[in-house]
């Protein structure tokens, strides 16, 4: 495969629930995830087994349909890779989860992407590094939400 072209995008944020919670709950791949970033996309779950979760996702956006196929490969306790490609990009995106003190974890994500011919336009750097925290801001929120309740006796969402 050739070399990714750069940049590489990065993100970390710290959520506020142990890593296995975390793990469990972020790669449980949902048609509801798009809501938890606070994004405007459907999702279709493909294909689900122990190690692998293959997911399609469609959205709209002004410059129409915005669709992306990715094929997940799930390694607990806290790391997972995608690959991923559609109408804007195609991408190799890496997670981790690294356990904090107090029943908190950090996540990281790294994220190599090629824009298509359909969208050449590459964002900047730090749009996407912004664009890719405040995602995962987002989904960092209702995880914590999520893990009290589910410390809390109510279950929980996942």
């Amino acid at each position: 495969m050739p070399k990714w072209p750069g940049p590489v995008y990065h993100a970390e944020v710290d959520f506020d629930a142990p890593r296995d919670f975390a793990f469990r709950w972020c790669t449980d791949y949902r048609a509801d995830d798009a809501t938890r970033s606070k994004e405007k996309f459907e999702r279709r779950v493909l294909s689900r087994s122990a190690r692998k979760v293959v997911f399609e996702d469609l959205g709209w956006s002004p410059t129409g349909w915005v669709w992306r196929h990715t094929e997940v490969t799930l390694r607990p306790p806290g790391r997972w890779h995608a690959k991923t490609f559609g109408s804007f990009r195609t991408g190799v995106i890496d997670y981790s989860l690294a356990p904090l003190p107090g029943d908190r974890c950090r996540f990281s994500v790294t994220f190599h992407r090629r824009p298509t011919e359909v969208h050449p336009d590459r964002p900047t750097k730090q749009e996407l590094d912004g664009e890719l925290t405040r995602m995962w801001t987002n989904y960092g929120r209702a995880l914590a939400r999520d893990y009290r309740s589910a410390r809390g006796g109510g279950g929980g969402r996942r």
